[in-house]
């Protein structure tokens, strides 16, 4: 896939309303972990996302659903309406992880858009991101969603932000992104995005804010647009995540990795 730069703009062009931030947790942050994976989320516990900070303002925010599933008998189901109280100043549907004591780290999940409640919009909205705490505002990476497009937005050492088209959004199957992050405010910085065991992007150099917290790492949806009493092309968005996983600096691909070619589908769609 060839990468496309579709946008240069200045941070302070779109500034989203900064969040509220609760204490910095463990670097380990599972009930469990094996190996170099230090958190591991597959919804089959009644806790899920166990020691991680839950940002639901409403009831229909966050449940476990028996389908779909990519693995296992349960999936977590994420859902925001325009209409949703703001919580941490946000129109927001999403669960935050711990500051982590390593700047190098490794993220996975399966995510799983039902064209249905997924439909197309012209304005974006966040599905995962790496937000600086401490006044920071808008986060320094973020997976985006726009017009079916996956779009990378990241600042650099200009801190200016750029937007990279990952490729069209799936619809109606799984599919697993897998990041490599040596988060950095220096020339060392290191981003790594797979989707679906397809590389897609690779950036060197700075990817986060000086003078301000190290990112922390947060999935669900957030759509700004619509804080307040605002709306776009769409009222509702649902998503479902399985296999959220988190590795540590000694992490390799392969270990947080669960893609074959068979597994779009999954056991139950």
């Amino acid at each position: 896939m060839n990468l496309v730069i579709i946008g240069l703009i200045c941070s302070c062009t779109e500034i989203m309303p900064m969040e509220e931030y609760p204490a910095s947790g463990d670097t380990i942050i599972s009930p469990v972990s094996s190996g170099n994976i230090i958190f591991e989320e597959t919804f089959e516990t009644p806790l899920p996302f166990f020691n991680v900070h839950q940002q639901f303002a409403m009831d229909h925010g966050f449940s476990i659903t028996s389908s779909p599933v990519f693995q296992g008998k349960g999936a977590g189901r994420f859902e925001l309406r325009a209409t949703d109280d703001m919580v941490a100043n946000g129109t927001r549907a999403e669960v935050l992880f711990p500051e982590q004591k390593s700047k190098e780290r490794w993220y996975s999940f399966w995510v799983y858009l039902p064209s249905d409640y997924f439909e197309n919009d012209s304005y974006r909205e966040i599905i995962s991101q790496w937000h600086q705490g401490g006044g920071a505002g808008s986060p320094p990476n973020s997976l985006q969603i726009k017009d079916d497009k996956f779009l990378l937005k990241s600042v650099d050492g200009d801190l200016e932000s750029s937007y990279y088209e990952l490729g069209d959004v799936i619809k109606d199957e799984w599919q697993e992104f897998v990041f490599h992050f040596v988060h950095s405010i220096k020339d060392d910085g290191l981003i790594e995005i797979w989707h679906n065991n397809k590389k897609v992007l690779t950036l060197k150099g700075v990817n986060m804010k000086a003078g301000f917290e190290a990112p922390r790492w947060k999935i669900g949806i957030y759509k700004w647009k619509w804080n307040g009493d605002k709306t776009t092309d769409t009222d509702l968005r649902v998503l479902y995540y399985d296999n959220v996983r988190m590795g540590n600096e000694h992490c390799t691909y392969e270990e947080i990795c669960s893609y074959t070619p068979d597994s779009q589908k999954g056991p139950n769609k």
